[in-house]
């Protein structure tokens, strides 16, 4: 178990044993063989891409390794060569000092004159110990550093310099760009990283809460989908001194809430839309949701998809992991929430969605009653409420659905009868079978008594109170 005072770093290289075996092997023989060779730890994010690198980094630096460590952003691409000057600024021994570097970049238009300098200087180092340069977030590479990250593999390929980049997977992207560039030159390596097992979770809370982790912990895990990062943050969560039954860890909030930082306003408030909806959802119904056209969020889709955040299978939208999805829903202010589930409710009503897609919206909303389009489209049918149609109602036990199913449909039977001929042909019911069957009389549920005649059309609408077992 992990000591009081340790962080999670560690614990989440759970289930990357034979990922970092690899690794391990490739820094040993680099240093070896005094040449050169290139890996790329390729996933989507949050599965543990930096976790990895991380401790890579720590291996080959015991091991001997002059270290340079870096991280790409988004905002490079507008000062050319700053992703890859993290990598060689930074460290216990910079591989470039800082005006060594900016004489470099002020002569960023002759780029090969540049990469040339930048692998004599590595070279020099490379002479003395071997070197790891790594680069983290490598998709987000300016320009001028995805060329040199091309050339320099290569052109250093006799020395021993190992190169680690960590990005998510794009076949176009700058990362298989690097990789091919040096295929058939130099060692190359890709390490795709896919969800952790279920074993390695339950080591991982394990580590974490120790042995004892209750069926609770078990099935709030199970909705991090294998991913590392929301199972970390799920368990720091647990085992600090959270509220008990909170349904999302705070620091799971939190650590999601960094993780869309990055994003724009408009695709924010497009997965707010969709964490309303549900974890699978239509881009109509949170454009509708949103107040907006659907051409006009199509970039906030973009990017949340890029993002690694939402799965889009042609039909619907789909969060990546339900956690995900929950923790983006709780940090809307809860009057928010309920107005949005109103919203969201009378929504799929007016398009003509089932019931039983409303009426989650409806309870979540507040409402005591369902909307009067969605209850006058019901007494058409004979039949309101959702659980009429065999739905477990939410917060009910299996013994209370089922009673509560069958009394229903044999309400709503008794509405299409005594609404005679006319209407049960509407209902899709030949008019002699409901003559036939005696539709218009019922037997109260739960009682011993005898039959009586329905009030008004004695359909089971939405306002209804429904008697429970034994009532």
């Amino acid at each position: 178990m992990a000591g009081p005072g340790e962080p999670l770093t560690r614990c989440g290289l759970r289930g990357r044993e034979a990922e970092l075996e690899g690794l391990r092997a490739l820094i040993t023989s680099v240093a070896r063989t005094g040449s050169g060779a290139l890996a790329l730890l390729r996933g989507e994010p949050g599965i543990g891409k930096t976790t990895l690198l991380t401790e890579a980094v720590s291996r080959a630096r015991t091991a001997g390794f002059s270290v340079g460590l870096g991280k790409a952003d988004e905002l490079h691409h507008v000062v050319p060569l700053s992703s890859l000057a993290t990598s060689v600024l930074h460290g216990d021994r910079p591989l470039l000092s800082g005006d060594a570097f900016a004489a470099l970049a002020r002569n960023q238009d002759q780029r090969i004159w540049l990469v040339e300098r930048l692998a004599e200087a590595i070279e020099d180092r490379a002479g003395r110990t071997p070197v790891l340069i790594a680069l983290d977030d490598v998709q987000w590479a300016d320009p001028l550093s995805r060329f040199a990250l091309q050339q320099l593999p290569v052109r250093l390929r006799t020395s021993p310099v190992l190169w680690l980049l960590a990005g998510r997977p794009d076949p176009a992207g700058p990362a298989e760009e690097i990789v091919a560039a040096a295929a058939g030159e130099l060692p190359t390596v890709t390490v795709p990283l896919g969800p952790l097992s279920g074993a390695a979770i339950g080591r991982l809370a394990d580590d974490t809460l120790g042995p004892a982790v209750d069926e609770r912990v078990r099935e709030l895990l199970d909705g991090a989908g294998g991913n590392p990062f929301l199972a970390v943050e799920m368990l720091a969560g647990l085992g600090g001194a959270g509220a008990p039954g909170d349904p999302v860890p705070a620091t799971l909030v939190v650590g999601v809430r960094g993780r869309l930082g990055s994003l724009r306003p408009d695709t924010l408030r497009f997965l707010q839309m969709g964490a309303v909806l549900g974890r699978r959802f239509g881009f109509h119904d949170a454009a509708a949701l949103s107040g907006r056209p659907p051409a006009a969020l199509v970039p906030a889709l973009e990017e949340a998809v890029r993002a690694g955040l939402l799965d889009d299978d042609g039909e619907e939208l789909v969060f990546r992991h339900d956690l995900l999805r929950q923790a983006v829903y709780v940090d809307i202010p809860p009057s928010a929430r309920k107005a949005l589930h109103r919203e969201a409710a009378g929504h799929l009503v007016a398009t003509g969605r089932r019931p039983v897609d409303a009426v989650p919206h409806i309870l979540r909303g507040g409402r005591g009653t369902a909307p009067a389009r969605w209850r006058t489209g019901a007494a058409r049918r004979g039949c309101g409420p959702p659980w009429c149609g065999g739905a477990r109602r939410p917060g009910a036990s299996v013994r209370w659905s089922s009673y509560l199913s069958s009394w229903c449909r044999r309400r709503c039977a008794g509405a299409r009868g005594a609404a005679g001929p006319r209407d049960a042909r509407a209902a899709g019911e030949r008019p002699e079978s409901a003559r036939a069957r005696g539709l218009d009389r019922e037997r109260t549920p739960g009682t011993g008594g005898g039959p009586r005649a329905l009030a008004g059309s004695g359909a089971c609408t939405a306002g209804q109170a429904v008697p429970r077992p034994g009532a």
